[in-house]
């Protein structure tokens, strides 16, 4: 609509980059997650280091690792804790280091690359960006705001049932055996993304 509105008005000038509205609003992720994206593609999160600049908070450290500057950057991809998710997840694939080569979650989803295979496993591996992010802004804030902690294999769990969850949401299970349970099905998540993309 706006740039409709522009072509009618001339006088002002274009925005210089698209808006990633297909990777925000065409995500097969709840609408939740949709808003949670859009926000993070405007560096609009209310991370610790923009609340500590509106005067709303004194520390500003990650809760994550207790030690850096809580960004966006920092949270969703630099902190180590994060590191060691996104590893957990994807550092079996032959040419994980390309994914992460960014520090920004916005290039990280804008850029994530495709994989040579096809069904589940393509459709989980499209998921795991928006999983990821979403669990580890969970985590975060159950640790600030119910005392909770950070636990490694706990997260990457939540977020493999929170992938199934979303394909099953979404109807996208498919060449599955119904007497197959998800537990089974999880224990072969790394047989479902192959290595070579």
């Amino acid at each position: 609509m706006y740039n409709a509105l522009l072509k009618n008005h001339r006088d002002y000038p274009t925005t210089p980059t698209s808006f990633p509205f297909k990777e925000v609003w065409k995500a097969n992720v709840p609408l939740n997650v949709r808003f949670f994206t859009w926000s993070l593609m405007w560096g609009r999160n209310l991370t610790k280091d923009r609340l500590h600049s509106m005067g709303i908070t004194e520390n500003a450290t990650c809760v994550l690792c207790n030690s850096n500057c809580e960004t966006v950057s920092h949270l969703f991809v630099l902190c180590p804790m994060t590191q060691m998710v996104w590893q957990a997840l994807i550092g079996h694939l032959n040419r994980a280091s390309t994914v992460l080569q960014h520090d920004d979650p916005k290039v990280i989803i804008t850029a994530w690359p495709c994989i040579n295979t096809r069904g589940i496993g393509e459709d989980i591996w499209l998921l795991i960006p928006y999983a990821l992010m979403w669990v580890i802004w969970s985590v975060r804030n159950n640790i600030i705001f119910s005392n909770g902690k950070f636990e490694l294999q706990k997260t990457v769990k939540i977020i493999k049932y929170l992938i199934w969850a979303w394909l099953e949401i979404n109807g996208q299970r498919r060449n599955l055996k119904k007497d197959h349970r998800v537990s089974e099905l999880l224990q072969g998540w790394e047989m479902l993304i192959q290595d070579e993309w």
